[in-house]
């Protein structure tokens, strides 16, 4: 790709909408703690495809009801507010770009891994004592600038796709020989062009070489959560490998090992549950 081939391919980012109201409502949430639970529950009420979703969650195995629930409020007081709030945000964002002309990109492999990644984040927050809600967020976005250069650029994305499960390249020297950018680049521009919480912003495009010097607390997180929703295997894909871990964000989060084991087990459960609903028809994997 040339220089000005990836210039285009800039200026088409920078052109791509923002994701739907309700959506963007959910993301602003994440840093907003003044946000009610009743507002957000008016805020999901709004979007049927969400709505259908998050019933589908309250009425899965997992929460094992006697009775069926048919309204957001009885599912936020059943599977709790913050279960609702996830599903709705994943829910939101992933009907907001179009792969159809990159039919190498396995998307559900990407929604998998993304909310693997942002179940892990948030559990690492919550035994630290830490922000949840945020965590969940940037785990959830870190890996944005895969699916948004396969919107912007399906046909070349294809080609370094079909390259690197020949050549098993890192996927950073796949874009970059074929882009000339790469996915952590592209997904900070957009997370910022949506004004994002800085801390988002930075947990999307450091999520891979996080500081050493501890600069950015959730992007050292979400790093950590990115290896581990990896080797969890959660992405079902039969070439999912664990990229390098950088071990000054491991040693920061200072985790024991009893404490690593019980957040295992919780994120396969509650993974398990969220794709039921997310990927109807599809079984848990």
């Amino acid at each position: 790709m040339t220089a000005a081939d990836a210039a285009e391919m800039v200026r088409r980012i920078r052109d791509l909408p923002t994701p739907n109201a309700v959506a963007m409502t959910l993301l602003s949430s994440l840093a907003d703690e003044g946000l009610s639970i009743e507002q957000l529950t008016k805020t999901i009420s709004l979007d049927q495809g969400i709505v259908a979703k998050v019933l589908r969650l309250a009425n899965s195995p997992f929460y094992g009801l006697a009775r069926r629930v048919t309204l957001i409020p009885d599912a936020v007081s059943i599977i709790g507010w913050r279960s609702v709030r996830n599903l709705a945000l994943a829910a939101g964002l992933a009907r907001g770009f179009d792969l159809g002309r990159c039919p190498c990109f396995d998307l559900g492999a990407y929604w998998r891994h993304s909310l693997a990644c942002a179940l892990c984040a948030e559990a690492l927050a919550r035994a630290r004592g830490e922000d949840g809600g945020l965590a969940f967020g940037g785990g959830l976005l870190h890996d944005l600038g895969r699916v948004v250069l396969a919107c912007v650029a399906p046909d070349d994305y294809a080609k370094m796709l079909r390259w690197r499960a020949d050549t098993g390249a890192c996927l950073f020297d796949a874009e970059q020989s074929f882009l000339g950018l790469d996915h952590v680049v592209i997904g900070g521009m957009l997370a910022e062009q949506w004004l994002l919480a800085p801390a988002l912003v930075d947990s999307v495009a450091l999520h891979h070489q996080p500081p050493e010097d501890g600069s950015a607390p959730l992007a050292d997180l979400v790093h950590v959560a990115d290896c581990v929703a990896h080797g969890l295997g959660l992405e079902g894909a039969v070439d999912e490998s664990v990229p390098p871990l950088a071990l000054h964000s491991w040693r920061r989060l200072d985790m024991a090992e009893p404490q690593w084991f019980n957040l295992f087990a919780g994120v396969e459960s509650e993974h398990a549950a969220l794709c039921q609903a997310f990927f109807p028809g599809e079984g848990t994997s």
